[in-house]
């Protein structure tokens, strides 16, 4: 899984040149049993499983030097350029970030460890092994899912082009969005407020607002009407 995205484009290069480096801790690594067991029901009760506070907490000991600790949330503060930039104003800067899964971590690690919550939007949601190609700008606003297995694709290569030269282009999610499992969105892209792109669409235009996409190519389905 890694590097994964993080081998292509600027950051690839900078990754290959040591401008930064990443270490992967496999929290399945400190299961409490034999089947690999990491989550549990809600110490205050609730809907869902959270991640165990113990074998997370082994997880997290186990790094020598885990620098300030970042766990992306839809309840943290939403993360902006001007955040990026002060994460990156100390060349030496470690951060550890914390893929969560099933409905979080258990909250007792979060006030432990002192963890940074982060959003990438109001409660917006990246689903299990999503790509996010970030060769250009990627908007996702608020209240968006953007499922497993998606593909948010901003490069690409000039066919007309005996080299098959990079070409790159943004992507932009607007508010309330849902983007179903295995979707493919490719570059330039511009899913309008409230759309839904069904399982497995390959997205290549505009998606216009409020209507339900999918197929290969992506063509509106139904408009997408509220009750």
């Amino acid at each position: 899984m890694f590097p994964g995205t993080l081998a292509g484009g600027v950051v690839g290069r900078a990754l290959d040149k040591k401008i930064w480096t990443y270490d992967v801790v496999n929290i399945r690594d400190f299961a409490i049993n034999n089947y690999g067991s990491v989550d549990d029901t809600q110490f205050g009760g609730g809907a869902g499983m959270v991640m165990r506070p113990d074998a997370l907490g082994d997880a997290l000991d186990s790094i020598k030097n885990p620098g300030k600790i970042i766990y992306f949330s839809p309840r943290g503060a939403t993360l902006n350029q001007k955040m990026v930039r002060e994460f990156v104003a100390q060349p030496d800067a470690i951060y550890t970030l914390l893929c969560g899964r099933y409905e979080g971590i258990d909250e007792r690690i979060i006030e432990e460890y002192d963890i940074m919550e982060l959003s990438i939007g109001d409660q917006s949601s990246i689903g299990e092994h999503a790509w996010i190609y970030c060769l250009d700008k990627i908007t996702i606003g608020k209240n968006c899912c953007i499922g497993e297995d998606v593909r948010l694709l901003t490069g690409s290569h000039n066919v007309h082009s005996p080299t098959f030269d990079l070409v790159t282009k943004p992507i932009s999610i607007k508010d309330d969005v849902w983007i179903a499992t295995g979707a493919y969105v490719l570059p330039g892209v511009t899913i309008g407020e409230g759309a839904v792109v069904a399982a497995g669409a390959v997205v290549t235009k505009d998606v216009e607002p409020w209507t339900v996409v999918g197929g290969n190519p992506a063509k509106v389905i139904k408009k997408r009407e509220l009750l």
